[in-house]
């Protein structure tokens, strides 16, 4: 029996044009470390900027027990890699991944990474640890919500309810200061920076978003109370100053909104918060976003999607272009200047309803744009119906990427659904006033660099 278990939690190598601590594998590391199981590490080796080989380096040199690996999509050729290359170096260590990628294609991902041992679907928090409980005490693996092996019985994973029960990521292993000045969005007012999860779920049915399938549709509210602590930590064991709210729907209860800000606004100095996940529009007033922003909101991200409303009804967006308007109209004359995301090349979309996108963007008084070509994610609404319907043969897992074609629509050559987003980006940023803006909003020497780097991979390898 392993009396104390050595445990790496790892984030495998990849492409990413923003570096944010991973909080999935900080819960992860906290609800280990509060059982007391075993020593735990984590290791970010985008933070580090590891190829496999350095990873391999490190990981012998610790000999750990279990080694959990968590997988978005596009990583998956790399994360098989990882993998066969960990169980050739270290035979003795238990391999299992988790992670998007895992809990939407469940079963079905033990044939792409045939050296795991486990994978783990859905929140993982509780079923992790009781996974390595029984591998360290030889018990019974059946029964474990969420678990995926050759071996037992499949148990569909659980929603945690009590989302207070496993309070919040061990800071310590993904220390916020640690970070590069590039988060999500790109854009900030204070540094350092922390992505903070207020709550779980989703109760919208929009079809592109895989979102549902780890958090679940039932929407759980952390209290408020646990949310403030994370923050008193942060604020003072790590200098955090502003705020990176994740939540899918942070803005579903005003009244909760309301105590949020209250409290923030009493810390002992002033910080900023924002959502670069995006908020929901139909869900946000005035006196809402006047108290947001008089409590340290700045340039909150909305997600749009497009500027046509027959597109807009496919996605199961339930939103208006009228609302669209009213609300972004609303946000910049409170001068919380908005961003936005869109989508280029949805399913059925037409060149007309892409420049009805293009020319609604340009309408509003938008901050900054995202404009992602569409992304069949497995497991969504709408990569099942174009695989039922035989519109696509496999999902190009290398390509998931905002920035590349992963799908080219019925209608369009290949190459066009690229050109029409470089054309969206041309007519947005290419104005003086955009330019001018973005200027502005550069912090510093270093922050300028990983922007400029982060425009030359998109301009040269997408």
């Amino acid at each position: 029996m392993i009396l104390n278990p050595s445990i790496v939690l790892l984030v495998p190598p990849g492409p990413s044009h923003y570096l944010t601590p991973p909080l999935g594998l900080g819960y992860l590391a906290g609800a280990l470390k509060r059982l007391k199981i075993g020593e735990v590490k984590i290791l970010d080796s985008k933070l580090l900027g590891f190829d496999i080989k350095q990873i391999i380096e490190c990981l012998v040199s610790i000999s750990p027990d279990f080694v959990g690996i968590t997988v978005f999509s596009m990583e998956v050729e790399c994360s098989r890699r990882l993998a066969k290359e960990i169980r050739l170096k270290l035979p003795n260590t238990c391999i299992i991944f988790g992670g998007p990628h895992i809990t939407a294609l469940g079963a079905e991902s033990l044939s792409q990474f045939p050296e795991a041992h486990a994978l783990m679907s859905g929140e993982g928090e509780k079923s992790f640890v009781q996974f390595v409980r029984g591998v360290v005490n030889k018990t019974s693996l059946e029964g474990i919500p969420g678990l995926i092996t050759r071996e037992t019985t499949f148990v569909p994973p659980e929603p945690i309810e009590d989302l207070d029960s496993i309070g919040f990521p061990d800071w310590e292993l993904i220390a916020p200061h640690t970070y590069p000045p590039l988060p999500q969005g790109a854009f900030f007012e204070k540094w350092p920076i922390a992505p903070i999860l207020t709550s779980r779920g989703c109760p919208f049915h929009c079809s592109y978003c895989a979102g549902h399938l780890t958090m679940g549709r039932k929407l759980r509210f952390r209290s408020l109370n646990s949310i403030f602590d994370e923050i008193d930590t942060l604020f003072s064991k790590f200098g955090v100053r502003e705020f990176h709210i994740v939540d899918d729907s942070f803005s579903q209860e005003k009244s909760r909104v309301l105590e949020f800000c209250k409290y923030f606004r009493k810390l002992p100095e002033t910080c900023s918060f924002t959502f670069p996940n995006g908020l929901r529009l139909d869900t946000l007033d005035r006196e809402m976003l006047d108290v947001m922003k008089k409590s340290g909101l700045h340039s909150p991200t909305l997600g749009i999607e497009s500027g046509s409303q027959r597109i807009l009804d496919k996605m199961k967006k339930g939103l208006s272009l009228e609302i669209i308007k009213e609300k972004v109209l609303l946000m910049s004359d409170l001068d919380l200047k908005p961003n936005a995301f869109f989508i280029i090349g949805y399913p059925g979309e037409t060149k007309k309803d892409i420049q009805k996108t293009i020319d609604f963007a340009l309408s509003l008084p938008l901050n900054r744009v995202q404009f992602s070509n569409f992304l069949p994610l497995p497991g969504t609404e709408i990569t099942k119906e174009l695989q039922n319907s035989h519109n696509l043969e496999r999902i190009p897992y290398e390509a998931l990427h905002y920035a590349c074609e992963a799908y080219t629509p019925k209608g369009f050559k290949p190459g066009e659904i690229k050109y029409f987003q470089r054309k969206a980006n041309r007519k947005f940023y290419m104005r003086p006033s955009r330019i001018i803006e973005l200027l502005k909003s550069v912090k510093s020497f270093r922050h300028f660099r990983l922007l400029l780097k982060r425009m030359l991979d998109y301009a040269i390898k997408f």
